[in-house]
């Protein structure tokens, strides 16, 4: 990387002071936390392994200032809220940098934010001593479907069901999220830096996503043993690995699409409105084909048909 006018380098520096400061000041505002990550993610990319560490440590110390004198929590805390913002935008930066293909970096982006996940139930569950499963289960789930325990009593259903299937997918739920997560910082900051330097990266692009035939193996035989095995711990571990295998596929079916509606030459305005009409369409064919023409099964199930016969001519990634 050419080494860069002075003028910018302080921009930046003032603009990520500036934002993760504001960051604790709003009560870590959720819109902040994503100007801040793509900002820092993007500056990560472009400048030196040297410069982008000054930045990285920049934020760390504006985020320390205003934790300490608004929070006023523990260093535990802090280092959770820093990792928060930090982790991946280095993580992403630096695959960026590196030029890994487009599936490399989403997967290793999403495998590092779910071990932050991770790191953050753990420390709720024996740091701060929280009930995970009362916190983020039982209650959500009791606060919805009180209302409505007459009509689940009508299909041999209580809440206790649902808290239970609730808690048995909740692993493979957690995976989801914090893979979208990823994949949208990845997909914002190379929409940025494409626009900003005129660099288009050498990663390949969303909509050239695959998975290799092999995935699909796994998928079916998967679903197979999951139907004929009887309720265990080890049936219920098979139901979140297809869950996660189903997640996976429907993103490479939104792939699919977005690989050929980029032909037809639309603006991505015009084509956000038609994916969001043909989402809305295909939600309401759910409603009358008993949930199984549905837009996640419909995705789930093109991108398996293309990773097996191949329409978009891509080599297997």
């Amino acid at each position: 990387h050419e080494k860069k006018p002075i003028i910018f380098y302080l921009l930046n520096f003032l603009m990520l002071a500036a934002l993760a400061f504001s960051y604790v000041f709003f009560g870590c505002s959720a819109g902040i936390k994503i100007i801040l990550c793509v900002m820092l993610t993007v500056l990560i990319y472009h400048y030196s392994y040297k410069d982008g560490a000054f930045f990285v440590l920049t934020v760390f110390a504006f985020l320390a200032a205003a934790y300490f004198m608004y929070i006023k929590s523990d260093v535990l805390n802090f280092i959770i809220v820093f990792l928060n913002i930090a982790l991946l935008p280095v993580v992403t930066g630096y695959l960026f940098k590196k030029n890994c293909p487009y599936l490399t970096t989403f997967c290793i982006s999403a495998a590092s934010n779910m071990l932050l996940t991770v790191a953050e139930l753990v420390k709720l569950k024996f740091y701060d001593k929280v009930d995970l499963l009362d916190v983020f289960i039982k209650s959500p789930v009791n606060s919805a479907f009180e209302p409505y325990t007459d009509i689940l009593a009508t299909y041999n259903l209580s809440i206790n069901d649902i808290v239970n299937s609730v808690s048995t997918f909740s692993p493979a739920v957690m995976i989801a999220a914090a893979s979208t997560v990823a994949l949208f910082y990845i997909v914002i900051s190379k929409k940025i830096i494409s626009l900003i330097y005129k660099n288009n990266l050498n990663i390949g692009s969303f909509s050239e996503i695959k998975l290799k035939k092999s995935f699909g193996s796994v998928f079916a035989i998967v679903g197979l043993a999951i139907i004929f095995m009887p309720q265990s711990s080890f049936s219920d571990a098979l139901i979140n690995i297809e869950i996660v295998l189903s997640y996976a596929f429907f993103i490479c079916g939104i792939s699919f699409v977005d690989f050929y509606f980029k032909k037809t030459g639309l603006w991505i305005s015009v084509r956000i409105i038609l994916y969001a009409l043909a989402f809305l369409l295909l939600s309401v064919a759910g409603i009358f084909t008993l949930g199984i023409l549905n837009p996640y099964t419909v995705l789930v199930v093109i991108a398996m048909f293309d990773t097996v016969h191949n329409y978009r001519k891509l080599d297997n990634q």
